[in-house]
């Protein structure tokens, strides 16, 4: 009974771990202001919307910060086409709205899987003592092969047709059509192109890659050490 009840605490673990990390790794791309200033000038963002890097800049900065929740409101005034006025209108502001808050609940989600992950990994150990170290290596390693599974397919998604899976990216997150911005004259999307999510996904593939196999590699070592004690 106690190691079928650890099977499911090792599942849990192994879930909130990958969970947690990805949206670590995720959080850790986006929120990277350089990032974004090589896409704006590879892609030359400034002459698209008229505002020179350091306006870009405080532009970014800004917008990262009312994401974390570091700023209260959204809008705010740069320089655009040498005039200063407001650099966004009611609907890109509008739909700011609505990202902040699957922002917020990506935060939420974070610190429920971190908490999931910890309690789960208490129990076994109570549970098992010592023998609760396979369990957690195995829980840890099925759970990134179920959520490797599924980022695998939108890695492939991303890209094979970039275009067709943020078109549904957006209708699965947001019920409403303030998403579909004019680029002829809202910043926002004229900041912000397929262009840089692209980059921000192939960074996440990468970066996300790289922080679930450390786990992964620390994991399938204990588990060849605990197999030959086990055989000594």
């Amino acid at each position: 009974m106690k190691k079928f009840l650890c099977a499911i605490l090792a599942l849990v673990f192994g879930l909130s771990c990958v969970i947690a990390l990805t949206l670590c790794a995720a959080q850790g791309v986006i929120f990277d202001t350089e990032r974004f200033m090589a896409t704006y000038e590879k892609e030359k963002i400034d002459e698209v919307t008229g505002m020179d890097f350091d306006n870009l800049r405080k532009v970014t900065d800004h917008m990262l910060d009312y994401l974390c929740d570091k700023e209260e409101e959204f809008n705010l005034t740069a320089v655009i086409h040498g005039e200063t006025r407001l650099v966004f209108d009611d609907r890109e502001v509008e739909h700011m709205v609505d990202v902040k808050d699957l922002f917020m609940k990506s935060f939420t989600l974070r610190t429920f899987c971190v908490i999931a992950a910890a309690v789960s990994m208490v129990l076994m150990i109570l549970l098992l003592r010592k023998e609760s170290v396979p369990f957690i290596s195995w829980g840890y390693l099925a759970g990134l092969i179920a959520i490797a599974v599924f980022l695998a397919l939108i890695g492939v998604m991303v890209v094979t047709d970039f275009n067709s899976f943020w078109t549904m990216f957006h209708k699965v997150l947001f019920h409403n059509d303030l998403w579909l911005l004019d680029p002829t004259y809202e910043v926002l999307i004229q900041m912000l192109p397929e262009a840089t999510f692209f980059s921000i996904a192939v960074a996440l593939i990468i970066w996300g890659g790289m922080i679930l196999l450390i786990p992964a590699v620390i994991a399938i070592i204990t588990l060849i050490i605990w197999s030959r004690k086990k055989k000594a």
